[in-house]
Protein backbone atom coordinates (compact mmCIF):
# COMPACT_ATOMS: atom_id res chain seq x y z
CA UNK A 1 0.00 0.00 0.00
CA UNK A 2 0.98 3.47 -0.61
CA UNK A 3 1.73 5.91 1.69
CA UNK A 4 0.24 9.37 2.30
CA UNK A 5 2.91 10.89 1.11
CA UNK A 6 3.41 9.50 -2.50
CA UNK A 7 -0.41 9.35 -3.17
CA UNK A 8 -0.14 13.50 -1.98
CA UNK A 9 3.32 13.34 -4.53
CA UNK A 10 1.17 11.35 -7.47
CA UNK A 11 -1.91 13.89 -7.06
CA UNK A 12 0.31 17.16 -7.02
CA UNK A 13 1.86 15.90 -10.66
CA UNK A 14 -1.38 15.00 -12.11
CA UNK A 15 -3.30 18.03 -11.40
CA UNK A 16 -1.64 20.17 -13.90
CA UNK A 17 -3.41 17.66 -16.69
CA UNK A 18 -6.46 18.97 -15.61
CA UNK A 19 -6.27 21.25 -18.53
CA UNK A 20 -5.54 19.11 -20.69
CA UNK A 21 -9.01 17.07 -20.28
CA UNK A 22 -10.55 14.14 -18.34
CA UNK A 23 -8.62 11.53 -20.37
CA UNK A 24 -5.21 13.27 -19.47
CA UNK A 25 -5.70 13.70 -15.55
CA UNK A 26 -7.09 10.07 -15.24
CA UNK A 27 -4.39 8.78 -17.52
CA UNK A 28 -1.80 10.87 -15.65
CA UNK A 29 -3.03 9.38 -11.69
CA UNK A 30 -3.38 5.81 -12.48
CA UNK A 31 -0.04 5.60 -14.70
CA UNK A 32 2.01 7.82 -11.91
CA UNK A 33 0.31 5.86 -8.99
CA UNK A 34 0.45 2.80 -10.28
CA UNK A 35 3.76 2.45 -12.52
CA UNK A 36 6.72 1.87 -10.05
CA UNK A 37 9.43 3.35 -12.31
CA UNK A 38 8.67 6.55 -11.28
CA UNK A 39 9.07 6.09 -7.56
CA UNK A 40 12.35 3.80 -8.16
CA UNK A 41 13.44 6.61 -10.01
CA UNK A 42 13.50 9.34 -7.23
CA UNK A 43 14.59 6.61 -4.88
CA UNK A 44 18.19 5.97 -6.82
CA UNK A 45 18.79 9.19 -5.96
CA UNK A 46 19.39 10.32 -10.01
CA UNK A 47 17.60 13.81 -9.78
CA UNK A 48 19.61 15.60 -6.48
CA UNK A 49 21.14 18.58 -8.52
CA UNK A 50 20.13 20.37 -11.55
CA UNK A 51 20.52 18.37 -14.47
CA UNK A 52 19.55 19.18 -18.55
CA UNK A 53 16.79 16.04 -19.29
CA UNK A 54 16.12 14.77 -22.66
CA UNK A 55 12.85 12.35 -22.05
CA UNK A 56 13.25 9.85 -25.57
CA UNK A 57 9.21 8.72 -25.86
CA UNK A 58 7.92 11.27 -23.18
CA UNK A 59 4.47 10.21 -24.26
CA UNK A 60 2.35 13.62 -22.41
CA UNK A 61 5.82 14.52 -20.44
CA UNK A 62 4.66 12.91 -16.87
CA UNK A 63 8.17 12.78 -15.67
CA UNK A 64 8.54 16.53 -16.17
CA UNK A 65 5.56 17.05 -13.76
CA UNK A 66 6.38 14.42 -11.80
CA UNK A 67 10.12 15.67 -11.06
CA UNK A 68 8.25 18.88 -10.41
CA UNK A 69 6.33 17.67 -7.97
CA UNK A 70 8.66 15.74 -6.05
CA UNK A 71 11.31 19.13 -5.96
CA UNK A 72 8.34 21.45 -4.66
CA UNK A 73 8.28 18.17 -1.93
CA UNK A 74 11.59 17.52 -1.56
CA UNK A 75 11.64 21.38 -0.74
CA UNK A 76 9.04 21.40 1.73
CA UNK A 77 10.55 18.01 3.32
CA UNK A 78 7.45 16.13 2.28
CA UNK A 79 8.83 13.68 0.39
CA UNK A 80 8.28 9.91 1.56
CA UNK A 81 10.74 8.91 4.18
CA UNK A 82 13.58 7.12 2.79
CA UNK A 83 13.83 9.10 -0.50
CA UNK A 84 16.30 11.31 -1.91
CA UNK A 85 16.31 14.89 -2.02
CA UNK A 86 15.01 16.36 -5.55
CA UNK A 87 16.47 19.37 -6.98
CA UNK A 88 14.25 21.55 -9.90
CA UNK A 89 15.75 20.42 -13.55
CA UNK A 90 17.32 22.59 -15.47
CA UNK A 91 15.63 22.13 -18.60
CA UNK A 92 13.47 18.80 -19.98
CA UNK A 93 12.91 18.37 -23.39
CA UNK A 94 10.63 15.35 -24.37
CA UNK A 95 10.74 13.84 -27.82
CA UNK A 96 7.77 11.54 -28.74
CA UNK A 97 6.23 10.11 -32.09
CA UNK A 98 2.72 10.42 -31.06
CA UNK A 99 1.08 13.82 -31.45
CA UNK A 100 -2.50 13.53 -29.78
CA UNK A 101 0.50 12.49 -26.17
CA UNK A 102 2.21 15.77 -27.58
CA UNK A 103 -0.85 17.79 -27.59
CA UNK A 104 -2.13 17.12 -24.09
CA UNK A 105 1.62 17.27 -22.56
CA UNK A 106 1.99 21.02 -24.33
CA UNK A 107 -1.49 22.11 -22.65
CA UNK A 108 0.04 21.92 -19.13
CA UNK A 109 3.70 22.18 -19.82
CA UNK A 110 5.34 23.01 -16.29
CA UNK A 111 8.70 26.38 -17.19
CA UNK A 112 12.09 25.48 -18.50
CA UNK A 113 10.40 22.36 -20.39
CA UNK A 114 9.60 21.87 -24.31
CA UNK A 115 8.08 18.74 -26.34
CA UNK A 116 8.74 17.75 -29.63
CA UNK A 117 6.38 15.23 -31.91
CA UNK A 118 9.62 13.58 -34.08
CA UNK A 119 10.70 9.84 -34.63
CA UNK A 120 13.51 8.97 -32.41
CA UNK A 121 15.38 7.33 -35.09
CA UNK A 122 15.56 10.24 -37.58
CA UNK A 123 15.23 13.45 -34.76
CA UNK A 124 18.44 14.87 -33.55
CA UNK A 125 19.07 14.00 -29.67
CA UNK A 126 20.84 17.23 -27.66
CA UNK A 127 23.12 16.92 -25.41
CA UNK A 128 21.65 16.01 -21.80
CA UNK A 129 22.76 15.47 -18.44
CA UNK A 130 20.03 12.86 -18.00
CA UNK A 131 18.49 10.85 -21.03
CA UNK A 132 15.52 8.77 -20.56
CA UNK A 133 14.14 6.04 -22.41
CA UNK A 134 11.23 3.86 -20.83
CA UNK A 135 10.16 1.24 -22.57
CA UNK A 136 10.02 2.31 -26.40
CA UNK A 137 12.96 0.55 -27.63
CA UNK A 138 11.08 -2.76 -28.69
CA UNK A 139 9.09 -1.00 -30.67
CA UNK A 140 11.66 -0.55 -33.35
CA UNK A 141 13.88 -2.97 -35.22
CA UNK A 142 17.33 -4.27 -33.77
CA UNK A 143 19.27 -2.33 -36.35
CA UNK A 144 17.18 0.79 -35.49
CA UNK A 145 17.73 -0.28 -31.61
CA UNK A 146 21.35 0.15 -31.98
CA UNK A 147 20.93 3.39 -34.30
CA UNK A 148 19.05 5.40 -31.04
CA UNK A 149 22.01 4.00 -28.81
CA UNK A 150 25.03 5.08 -30.57
CA UNK A 151 23.10 8.81 -30.72
CA UNK A 152 22.28 8.23 -26.80
CA UNK A 153 26.31 7.62 -26.25
CA UNK A 154 26.76 11.00 -28.52
CA UNK A 155 24.22 13.27 -26.78
CA UNK A 156 25.18 11.97 -23.45
CA UNK A 157 27.05 14.69 -21.55
CA UNK A 158 30.70 12.36 -19.79
CA UNK A 159 29.24 12.40 -16.15
CA UNK A 160 25.96 11.98 -16.97
CA UNK A 161 23.29 9.18 -16.91
CA UNK A 162 21.22 6.99 -19.15
CA UNK A 163 18.32 5.29 -17.96
CA UNK A 164 16.11 3.25 -20.16
CA UNK A 165 13.86 0.41 -18.94
CA UNK A 166 13.41 -2.39 -21.36
CA UNK A 167 11.62 -6.06 -21.54
CA UNK A 168 13.45 -9.29 -20.64
CA UNK A 169 12.96 -11.42 -23.34
CA UNK A 170 13.73 -14.41 -21.12
CA UNK A 171 11.51 -13.68 -18.47
CA UNK A 172 8.77 -16.20 -18.97
CA UNK A 173 5.33 -15.46 -17.97
CA UNK A 174 6.04 -12.42 -16.82
CA UNK A 175 7.36 -11.46 -20.70
CA UNK A 176 4.62 -12.72 -22.16
CA UNK A 177 2.52 -10.48 -19.58
CA UNK A 178 4.75 -7.08 -20.59
CA UNK A 179 4.07 -8.05 -24.23
CA UNK A 180 0.63 -8.62 -24.06
CA UNK A 181 0.54 -5.17 -22.19
CA UNK A 182 2.61 -3.20 -25.30
CA UNK A 183 0.56 -4.88 -28.02
CA UNK A 184 -2.94 -3.71 -26.32
CA UNK A 185 -1.22 0.30 -25.92
CA UNK A 186 -0.79 -0.25 -30.00
CA UNK A 187 -3.65 -1.23 -30.44
CA UNK A 188 -5.29 1.35 -28.48
CA UNK A 189 -3.06 4.34 -29.90
CA UNK A 190 -4.37 3.27 -32.97
CA UNK A 191 -0.79 1.42 -34.24
CA UNK A 192 -2.55 -1.77 -34.94
CA UNK A 193 -1.18 -5.12 -34.00
CA UNK A 194 2.76 -4.51 -33.96
CA UNK A 195 6.10 -6.60 -34.45
CA UNK A 196 7.84 -5.80 -31.00
CA UNK A 197 11.62 -6.78 -30.97
CA UNK A 198 12.64 -7.32 -27.18
CA UNK A 199 15.81 -9.13 -26.37
CA UNK A 200 16.81 -10.58 -23.36
CA UNK A 201 18.27 -8.63 -20.73
CA UNK A 202 21.99 -10.03 -20.94
CA UNK A 203 21.65 -8.84 -24.47
CA UNK A 204 20.46 -5.24 -23.80
CA UNK A 205 22.98 -4.98 -21.05
CA UNK A 206 25.73 -6.50 -23.69
CA UNK A 207 24.96 -3.98 -26.05
CA UNK A 208 25.45 -0.86 -23.24
CA UNK A 209 28.84 -1.94 -22.66
CA UNK A 210 29.52 -2.41 -26.00
CA UNK A 211 29.05 1.28 -26.31
CA UNK A 212 31.18 1.90 -23.39
CA UNK A 213 29.02 2.07 -20.30
CA UNK A 214 28.85 0.70 -17.17
CA UNK A 215 24.88 -0.68 -16.26
CA UNK A 216 23.54 -1.56 -13.56
CA UNK A 217 20.33 -3.49 -13.81
CA UNK A 218 17.20 -2.37 -11.26
CA UNK A 219 13.92 -5.16 -11.49
CA UNK A 220 10.87 -3.75 -11.50
CA UNK A 221 8.98 -6.64 -9.36
CA UNK A 222 5.31 -4.92 -9.50
CA UNK A 223 3.09 -2.78 -11.65
CA UNK A 224 1.87 -2.66 -15.24
CA UNK A 225 5.33 -4.21 -16.30
CA UNK A 226 6.16 -7.40 -14.24
CA UNK A 227 9.10 -8.96 -17.20
CA UNK A 228 10.70 -5.13 -17.34
CA UNK A 229 13.89 -4.15 -16.10
CA UNK A 230 15.44 -0.37 -15.01
CA UNK A 231 19.18 -0.06 -16.45
CA UNK A 232 21.24 2.46 -15.25
CA UNK A 233 24.16 3.44 -17.52
CA UNK A 234 27.00 5.93 -17.43
CA UNK A 235 30.18 6.05 -19.27
CA UNK A 236 32.82 3.68 -18.57
CA UNK A 237 35.87 5.55 -16.87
Amino acid sequence: MKSGAVRALVEQAAAPYRKSGRFAWHFARGKLGHDPVFSSLLQQGLFQTPVSILDVGCGQALLAHWLVAAAQSSAAGHLPAGWSDVAPYRHYSGLDLMAADIRRGETSMPERARLTCADMCSAPFQAAERIILLDVLHYVSPGQQCHVLDKVKAALTPEGCFILRVGDASAGWRAWQSRMTDQLVMLGRGRGWGTLHARPLTEWVELLEARGFTVESIPMHDGPALGNTLLIARHAA
